[in-house]
Parts: structure tokens; sequence; C-alpha cells
């Protein structure tokens, strides 16, 4: 349980990041 909360919060700081690095594609 703990494994997906902490999962979840890893996605949601790293989506802007990986947005960042589409656009600067």
């Amino acid at each position: 349980m703990a494994n997906v909360a902490m999962t979840s919060d890893l996605e949601e700081v790293l989506r802007p990041f990986h947005q960042r690095a589409a656009e600067a594609e």
C-alpha cells in the first residue's frame, strides 16, 4: 500500500519533468 502511494507521488513529481523532456526534443 505504501508503495502505491510512493509511486503516485513520484509520478506527480516526474510528470512535468517528462513534459519538459518532450518539449526539449
